[in-house]
């Protein structure tokens, strides 16, 4: 069983979801209360992560993240996808959130894999030439989503390069040689802290996700009973 989100399969599928969308069951109208009921019926894992838009009348393309041996990844076509998110969720009418040919769309498309946490132990090369290579963001380090660290650490590392190349007034060699030092240190060290930061936020393993969970509120509890015996939960 994986530890994170290693070896899980996602998609996305686009739903017209708008201010004016409106249905007669009480759950469609609050999809959040209705996502949490039909969660603890059925005890199902899937679930559909909506990415924030600035306007609600923007298309919103909802995430949808299980392990690779669901079922959801044999539906091929989609009157088989329809009827899968339909029974998962019957809380809202899926026709009328997805179109044909965004169900056909999802139905044709190869699912990714999130990767294991991994990152190279060399982050930039000076060749004798003078010219020079930096490793940075994804080709430095990969890792799941689980904290959301990828593109903040990407950022980073065009900050980190940039600041040492006015340190070294743009001396490759030597700006080089030191945003390597540094960068494959935070590389290891975001991709150790997502294999334990929050490693259960897709229901892979349901019981291990409470314990952790009941694990973090007791921590809590005591940091603030005994803080000088407790450190504070990261």
């Amino acid at each position: 069983e994986a530890v994170n989100a290693v070896g899980m399969s996602y998609v996305g599928v686009t739903p017209r979801l708008s201010s004016d969308y409106k249905s007669d069951s009480l759950m469609a109208r609050l999809p959040l209360i209705g996502w949490l009921l039909w969660r603890f019926q059925r005890f199902t894992p899937l679930r559909l992560g909506l990415l924030p838009v600035k306007s609600q009348d923007m298309p919103r393309t909802a995430n949808i993240i299980a392990k690779e041996a669901d079922d959801m990844w044999t539906k091929r076509d989609p009157a088989s996808v329809l009827e899968y998110l339909q029974a998962q969720f019957p809380q809202v009418d899926i026709r009328e959130m997805v179109d044909d040919e965004e169900l056909e769309r999802f139905a044709e498309i190869e699912p990714g894999r999130f990767p294991p946490c991994q990152w190279c132990t060399t982050a930039s090369l000076v060749l004798p030439s003078g010219a020079g290579l930096a490793l940075l963001g994804d080709a430095l380090h990969a890792f799941p989503p689980d904290m959301g660290a990828g593109v903040n650490s990407a950022l980073a590392d065009v900050t980190r390069l940039n600041d040492k190349l006015d340190e070294f007034n743009d001396d490759w060699g030597k700006s080089l040689a030191a945003y390597n030092d540094e960068a494959v240190r935070e590389a290891r060290a975001v991709a150790q802290l997502t294999q334990v930061g929050f490693p259960f936020q897709y229901s892979q393993n349901l019981p291990r996700k409470y314990i952790k969970q009941l694990v973090i509120v007791l921590r809590l509890l005591l940091h603030k009973a005994v803080p000088i015996l407790a450190p504070p939960v990261a």
